[in-house]
């Protein structure tokens, strides 16, 4: 019975080993995987479900997050399809996403009395939404929606108190209104409507309040955009995915992406990652940065996969991406979760990243790869040999006697 026992626990350890170390290599030396279908698949039946209900209760904005960002990654699936069998579906999925963020429900949670009403939070990315479905759907109907959303982002933006309008009343997050202005950059260009003028003079505006020493926006400003919390990479990231468009509507081109980058992007024990706070600084986990691991924060890291295919730092976005396939550890037959589909605005972040349009511009080539992937196999490696140290032995015993004489005897 013992041996029966260790012979099971042998076989599981070494499946175990064998599987993770399959994984870990395929991981770090295989072509990239394109699961943004697979994903969408989960998080379609997750929000039929409720799931997206239930990531409010955990996170600010995450029945919010779950639902725009869901949306925008279908509504990218269908500009990548085209007129190809399935665009029409994931389309009508993306519609339904826009309707269900602006339901009188969904935009309580933020307030109301601000410019625009509900603030620019939900403004800027109701915009962003509406902008990638008639970019992928070419409707008229879906053209008009933009064009209403884009006049109240356009008008928000042009207040001369501040170039970040309230978020929530009393409160002000550049992030926001970055989002705004990459949308409305966005829309300029579909539309091909008369602000470009207003939206490079809000960007020099902007700017203006930039962190003296990082060059990089606040975290957070008071009515006038005075900083009132400095630069951090859960809103950096954001706004990395967001400026490019507004750089390309604007016609300049500065180095915002290689100040974040020098600032916040940062390799530790082979893998890369975001800080939450620029290098040399630190600071606590806050319920924007999520958990920070020696300072660099997963939720900033997820989203900085969206800032390097903006910014076509392909190197990064390769290495990012592999390391969600590491640490993530996808499971699904037919459709594609993370960490087991715990957290689907998790997922949400993963499937909009992965789907951001690359920016034509590229920054450098790569897929990623890197020598320390191999490193990262020592642990399958090492679990693979216990499971071999377990397989009981055998040992051959020597006969003390012939069943037959050598020799015999002579009669």
């Amino acid at each position: 019975m013992l041996t029966r026992a260790r012979v099971v626990a042998a076989t599981l350890v070494t499946v175990l080993g064998l599987v993770s170390l399959a994984h870990v290599l395929y991981t770090g030396f295989g072509p990239l995987p394109d699961r943004a279908e697979r994903q969408l698949g989960f998080l379609d039946a997750a929000l039929a479900s409720g799931r997206d209900t239930e990531m409010q209760d955990l996170f600010p904005e995450g029945e919010y997050f779950t639902r725009v960002l869901t949306g925008l990654a279908e509504a990218q699936v269908a500009a990548q399809l085209g007129a190809g069998p399935g665009s029409a579906g994931y389309l009508d999925r993306a519609r339904s996403r826009l309707a269900a963020i602006e339901t009188p429900q969904s935009v309580a949670v933020f307030g109301s009395g601000m410019v625009p009403e509900h603030g620019m939070f939900a403004a800027a990315w109701s915009l962003a939404l509406a902008v990638a479905i008639a970019r992928a759907s070419h409707s008229d109907a879906d053209r008009e929606a933009v064009r209403e959303r884009a006049a109240v982002v356009h008008s928000a933006l042009g207040q001369s108190d501040s170039p970040f309008p309230a978020s929530y009343p009393r409160q002000f997050w550049p992030c926001d209104s970055v989002v705004a202005a990459g949308a409305l950059a966005e829309a300029i260009s579909l539309l091909d409507l008369p602000w470009r003028e207003d939206l490079a003079a809000w960007r020099e505006r902007a700017l203006a309040a930039a962190d003296p020493d990082t060059g990089l926006l606040p975290h957070q400003v008071d009515d006038r955009a005075h900083a009132v919390t400095g630069p951090r990479g859960s809103s950096q990231a954001i706004i990395q995915t967001f400026w490019p468009a507004v750089d390309r509507v604007a016609g300049v081109k500065d180095d915002q992406w290689q100040r974040f980058s020098d600032r916040f992007v940062t390799t530790k024990a082979g893998l890369v990652g975001i800080l939450e706070y620029p290098s040399g600084t630190g600071g606590d986990a806050d319920v924007d940065s999520g958990p920070l691991i020696f300072g660099v924060s997963l939720s900033a890291s997820a989203v900085g996969l969206a800032a390097a295919r903006a910014n076509g730092d392909h190197d990064l976005a390769g290495r990012l991406i592999r390391q969600v396939e590491l640490i993530g550890l996808p499971v699904g037959l037919r459709t594609t979760r993370y960490l087991f589909g715990v957290l689907p605005v998790g997922d949400a972040f993963i499937a909009w990243a992965r789907t951001v349009p690359v920016n034509d511009v590229a920054l450098n080539t790569g897929s990623g790869r890197s020598a320390w992937f191999v490193v990262w196999a020592l642990p399958s490696v090492l679990l693979l040999a216990a499971g071999v140290a377990l397989w009981p032995r055998t040992r051959k015993q020597g006969r003390t006697t012939h069943p037959y004489p050598a020799h015999r005897p002579a009669d």
